[in-house]
Order: C-alpha cells, then structure tokens, then sequence
C-alpha cells in the first residue's frame, strides 16, 4: 500500500480534532446506569478491586474505577493488601458469591519470576476465575480472543469478556467511524490498515489480534521488530516504523516512556491517532499541522466504562440466579447453574457430570465436593461443602460420552485445602489424548500425584483453561 503523504506539509488546518474519551464513553455510562437501576434491585454487581503496589498510576486507575463505580450505583470494594498475601486475597475473592469481579492493579511483582512458573504478576492474572475476570485477561479469554472464539457456549447467549483497554480503543474507532457498521461483525475493518506501537501481554498484542480479528491489516511495533498481523496471521516484515505509520488509518500509541515520540512526518493525513500509554508518546501542537488528524490523548475514562460493562456481563453468564444472587425485584432466587456457565452448556459435560452425582448418590454420602480447574501446567483444587462420609479414594466415574477420568485420593483432597487456600499440583500433559466436546479447551492427560510422592494417577482431562467439580465421598 502507498504512503498516504501530506496534502501540504506543516501547513496549519482548520480540521485537527481533539476526541474526549469521557464524552465517547458517556453513552455506555447511561446503558450501564439504565441496567443497573431497572435490572438489578437493591443489590447492584459488585467489583473487588485489589491493590498490592505504589505505583501512581495503578492508584490512580483505582481511584477512577471508584468513581465511576459510585457514579452509576455499581458496589465497589478497593482491598489494600501487602504483595505477600496478595495470592491468599484473589483466591479468597474467587470462593466469595457475594463478589462478582475482580481487577488487580498492576504491576506487582513486574518480571519478577513466580514458584509456579513464569512472572508472578501473569500467574496471578490466569489465577483469577474466568467467571469473575473483568479484565479479559486469564488465560480462557486471551486464548479465546486470539482464535477469535466470540462466545463461551455452543448456543452463543454468553459472549466473552474482552481486555479492557483494548475493547476501549475499539469503542473509540467505533465513536470516529472508524468501524463499517455496514459490513457483517467481524469484516468491519476490512481495508484499514492499523499500526499499533507496543506488544505487550497486556495492551498491545490482544488490541492487534482484536483488530486484525475484526478484519484490519495491523501492524505490530515493538522495540526491536514489526509484524504483520491479519485474522489468524502473524508474520514478522522487513517493512519499517516509519513505512507502517505513513500507511496506516489509525496509529494506537503505547509506549510506558516518557522519552518515546512518534515522529510526526510519519503520520499522514486523514489518520487517527490513539494515545493508550500513561506517558504522551507524540507531541500534540504537532499533530495540528496534519489535515484531517483525530486525536484521543487518554483512554482511561472509556476503559473504566469497559471494565463497568464487563461486570455486567459477567454477572449475567454466570451469577445471575446463583444462589443468594438477587434478581430484578431485590428478591433471592437459588437456580440451576446450568445455562449460566459455559462448563454446562456443552451437552457432554453436563451429562458426565449428571452422571457423576448419580454414581455419588448410589455409592455413599457425599463427604465434600472439590472444584478443580486447571489452566496451562496447573492443576488447582478447591474444597468445599464438608459433610459426613466414608474415607475411601475417590474417583469419577466415566460418563457414557466420557470426558474426564480423573482418580484424587481422599488423602489428597483432605489435605488440598489449608485455611481457605489452593493447592496446586503440577500437571503432566500427553498428547493425543480423546478430544473433549468443547471449543474453548485443549485434549490432554492429566496426572495429579497423591500427597507424599508415590505414583500418579492418570487418566482423560482437560486442557488448557478448564474446570469441573468433584462429588468426595
């Protein structure tokens, strides 16, 4: 493609446009306000948010996400805890029903190395419970979002939550037109080309794939590559900063420095510019040189208004009708979790799980049930529900459409839960094993080793991000 050069070079014109991420945001505010007032009774959802550094600009997204929670009735809670014990609060806010979000601020730990694997502040994000992650960022939505998988069941009611600085900058193309709301979902950005200037984890690489997912050419800048990005498609060009910017429509900036400036010969006319970083990453008496330049300097207020939206849909996919969840007139209800989580939305879990409970109730009295769920190498066992009961190992029993067959040692599961903490068991993964009846996990075989050593038991599981529960009796 072309550059698309200026029409007059620094010249001054009269159509520069400063864009006010408040003022975009102010029509999913009201949605957000309206939802809350006529759907949710006296006890609106409510966000836990957990805050473990100094970091001023983590206060200050904080303090924004009070604010607005305040503003349109959302109940919020802001945790100040020590980074030590930040692991034992997301668990204990994961096993909370009363809490129905949860957002860290980070950085923590930074790139300091977790006991787990990996950096402490990623474990923590894929630790917190794909029914409460408001901020899209656990391993079931990234992986969900990079194979464009849009729903969290088969019947397409749940849709997934989406990163929220990215779903911000996509709500503020929307706002500019940027967005061809005449083409089908997912093509509406087919014939832009879009150069985003950061690759994290966090901002740059999901907000990529998300645009390159809607049907955008992007270009992925990072400090020592470029990368052309197209829907399922990521391969590395010789093509320069300089070249991908004067091609672009529209240039997300996201550079954490105050010492990165995007020079502005490199932006062409017609182009709209997204500032995502804390820091100013171009210089704006600049851009007013350009014909025809937007400018959104700040995306805070939009992300906020995000985040806020993803609550409410994570409350309707699974926590609307849990029990002790208020419905619409203030009043209780206690129904069925099927058809509010996508575990039970596939035919084949939910018979096997069916199946499981009948084989409970035939063999014993159930002791207690564990929550397991794995995500990436880890296996983590929840407890709950102590009753009276037998003993003996216990097992689930395989389904007629079997989908898991997973043995946990009545010593094991005894001793997985210590003062309302996890366990985590490392898991062994074997490829090849039976595919699952889900879109969004992995096969694999699963191998959780008995308290004190010993040989594992093994058996079909899941991969990826999954979780189901287990009747000990």
């Amino acid at each position: 493609r072309a550059p698309r050069r200026h029409s007059a070079p620094w010249s001054i014109m009269a159509n520069y446009k400063k864009i006010s991420a408040k003022a975009a945001s102010e029509p999913y505010r009201e949605e957000i306000r309206s939802a809350i007032e006529n759907n949710y009774g006296t006890r609106p959802p409510k966000l836990l948010g957990l805050l473990a550094n100094d970091d001023p600009a983590a206060k200050s997204y904080a303090d924004w996400t009070g604010k607005a929670c305040e503003d349109d009735k959302i109940e919020y809670e802001l945790r100040e805890v020590q980074k030590e014990n930040l692991e034992a609060a997301l668990h204990a806010a994961n096993d909370d029903p009363t809490i129905h979000g949860i957002i860290i601020y980070y950085p923590v730990f930074g790139a300091e190395p977790s006991f787990y694997g990996g950096c402490m502040d990623d474990y923590l994000r894929d630790s917190i419970s794909p029914t409460k992650d408001v901020e899209g960022l656990c391993h079931t939505y990234r992986s969900n979002l990079y194979r464009n998988v849009r729903y969290m069941d088969e019947a397409k009611t749940q849709k997934c939550v989406l990163p929220c600085t990215p779903l911000s900058v996509v709500k503020l193309l929307e706002s500019q037109g940027e967005y061809d709301m005449s083409k089908p979902s997912g093509n509406r950005l087919a014939g832009k080309t879009i150069t985003v200037v950061n690759r994290s984890e966090v901002v740059g690489r999901p907000l990529a794939a998300l645009l390159a997912n809607d049907g955008a050419t992007v270009y992925s800048v990072d400090i020592d590559s470029i990368y052309v990005m197209q829907r399922g498609r990521m391969v590395r060009t010789d093509k320069t900063q300089e070249n991908a910017c004067l091609e672009s429509d529209v240039i997300v900036l996201g550079v954490p420095s105050k010492a990165y400036k995007l020079n502005p010969a490199w932006i062409s006319p017609n182009t709209m510019i997204v500032n995502v970083a804390s820091f100013k990453n171009v210089d704006e008496d600049s851009l007013k040189k350009i014909d025809n330049v937007k400018y959104v300097p700040l995306v805070g207020k939009m992300t906020v208004a995000m985040l806020e939206r993803n609550l409410l849909r994570l409350y309707e996919n699974f926590h609307r009708g849990a029990t002790g969840t208020e419905g619409p007139s203030g009043s209780s209800t206690n129904s069925s979790k099927a058809g509010s989580d996508p575990l039970f939305n596939s035919p084949t879990m939910f018979w096997s799980l069916i199946t499981c409970v009948a084989c409970t109730v035939v063999s014993s009295i159930t002791k207690f049930t564990l929550q397991i769920e794995g995500n990436g190498g880890a296996v983590h066992i929840r407890r709950s529900e102590s009753r009276e009961g037998s003993a003996a190992d216990t097992r689930i029993p395989a389904a007629p459409t079997s989908i898991a067959d997973i043995w946990v040692p009545t010593a094991l599961a005894e001793s997985a839960w210590t003062e309302g903490r996890p366990h985590m068991k490392k898991c062994e993964y074997e490829p090849g094993a039976n595919a699952i009846a889900s879109e969004w996990a992995k096969s694999s075989r699963v191998a959780v080793s008995p308290e004190g050593g010993g040989p594992a038991r093994t058996g079909r599981g899941l991969g990826g991000a999954w979780s189901i529960s287990l009747m000990v009796w």
